[in-house]
């Protein structure tokens, strides 16, 4: 890591991790009509946008970074199925108190 501190690192991981809603939100906005792979893919590289704003911070180029991508996309896939999994909950609690 050089001369970067953990602090530094630390600080940009909460930064990716606080862009990935964002990025979800925007893309299920403007894309409501694709795939779900479209919709990854978009919010991936929304998010890379994001994270090319805080390179600063470690004065390196890290979204272009493989490893940074695929983590990116798991965190998107793990948020979207909590997502979908609280609306599905939230809609099995409405079917019931309208029967």
């Amino acid at each position: 890591m050089g001369n970067i501190n953990i602090g530094k690192w630390v600080s940009l991981g909460i930064k990716i991790a606080s862009y990935i809603p964002t990025a979800i939100q925007v893309v299920e906005t403007v894309k409501s009509g694709f795939g779900g792979a479209d919709k990854r893919k978009a919010a991936v590289d929304a998010t890379q946008v994001f994270v090319g704003m805080t390179e600063d911070v470690l004065e390196r180029d890290i979204v272009n970074d493989p490893e940074v991508a695929k983590a990116v996309g798991e965190a998107i896939d793990a948020l979207v199925k909590v997502q979908n999994v609280v609306a599905a909950v939230k809609a099995a609690k409405v079917s019931k108190t309208a029967e």
